[in-house]
């Protein structure tokens, strides 16, 4: 009978004994959720280039032996720069003409700026009542909107040609279950995917640095055609059927958040002294004058709160002309602007998701 044998793609590149990497047995798709806590490769140069160095790890296993794909959650927004970043580590690793790189393909879908109006605006199927009042009101666009992917468009891009595919929003058990899918091809809605779903858990936190063995191989989770879910290892002929616990699991709700930024706020601090107190209340006297909120003000310390970080940045550049123009005035520090954010919980049935396939060969994204 035919089975699936799926692994932590970062436990597998990283594990401390590389040619046990390359001879570690079968290992058909290797997982990877870098967006798991909120993490985007957008957001993190770090991570961007710990993915590079993941991929560079298991070039051999991708267009050396073939044997191998690579899936990859990269976050909402961060697709195209993801599937750069595995190109060009490709690119590095291969000695042979770029024409022979393994195709990447990207699923995008999960990123929903754009729709949040027609998805959850004044009258939509899905509306929410409060959300929809606040599409209604503004001010201004949402900073972000998105809502994790379920199996079923994952699975498509599976069925491509290609060995790496990239996908937004996406956690280790919906990554899992896309690739029994397409393996097995199981209907959309039919896979028996509570029990895979669950112990996709125990490989998605699978990693070398957390084992108290950081040679031993990675953990795996081995599936047949028929659902019946085993652990193992790459290079471990038992292995042991996974009876953990099997939640509810409801792929045709994705639950993901519509975010806006609800003000910026800076932290000023004016030079302790005895001259400290009247410069903080004349800072606190421009700003209302100037629409800027003042907050927990002390002698040593101020912070200003806005809306709009256009006119929270010009207030304090203001601020620093005006204190400029005296030799004697106390030097004030400001932090940079941070965003406080107000997010909205949504709720996207899959039919909603509107999701499309980009399969190119690796070097055609080196140009992204």
């Amino acid at each position: 009978m035919k089975t699936l044998r799926v692994a932590n793609a970062v436990s597998l590149a990283f594990q401390a004994n590389a040619d046990a990497r390359i001879a570690a047995g079968r290992v058909d798709y290797a997982v990877a959720d870098l967006w798991r806590n909120g993490r985007q490769v957008s957001d993190a140069p770090r991570l961007c280039a710990g993915l590079a160095e993941m991929t560079r790890r298991l070039a051999a296993r991708l267009f050396l032996q073939g044997d191998l794909r690579l899936m990859v959650s990269a976050g909402p927004g961060s697709e195209r720069r993801a599937a750069r970043a595995i190109a060009e580590a490709l690119a590095t690793a291969c000695p042979a003409d770029g024409a022979a790189l393994p195709c990447v393909a990207v699923v995008r879908g999960s990123n929903l700026i754009g729709r949040v109006d027609e998805l959850f605006g004044v009258g939509a199927p899905g509306a929410n009542t409060e959300l929809a009042d606040r599409l209604l009101r503004g001010p201004g666009p949402p900073e972000a909107a998105w809502a994790p992917l379920p199996p079923e468009p994952i699975a498509q891009g599976l069925h491509t040609s290609a060995q790496v595919v990239v996908v937004g929003a996406a956690d280790a058990a919906t990554l899992a279950i896309a690739a029994a899918s397409e393996a097995f091809a199981w209907p959309a809605n039919g896979a028996p995917d509570a029990q895979l779903a669950s112990a996709a858990v125990r490989i998605d936190t699978d990693t070398p640095w957390a084992r108290p063995d950081p040679s031993a191989p990675p953990t795996t989770i081995e599936c047949d055609a028929d659902g019946a879910v085993r652990l193992g290892g790459p290079g471990v002929s038992a292995t042991t059927p996974y009876d953990g616990p099997s939640p509810p699991v409801d792929f045709g709700n994705r639950h993901g958040l519509v975010r806006y930024t609800r003000r910026y706020t800076v932290e000023l601090t004016p030079p302790s002294g005895e001259d400290a107190g009247p410069l903080t209340a004349w800072i606190a006297h421009e700003a209302s004058n100037a629409g800027v909120t003042t907050e927990h003000p002390t002698a040593d310390h101020l912070t200003l709160a806005c809306d709009d970080s256009d006119r929270l940045a010009a207030f304090c550049e203001r601020l620093h002309d005006a204190l400029a123009l005296d030799p004697n005035a106390p030097a004030v520090t400001v932090s940079p602007a941070q965003p406080e954010h107000e997010d909205w919980p949504i709720t996207l049935v899959a039919e909603r998701f509107v999701t499309a396939v980009d399969e190119r060969p690796a070097a055609e994204w080196l140009d992204e």
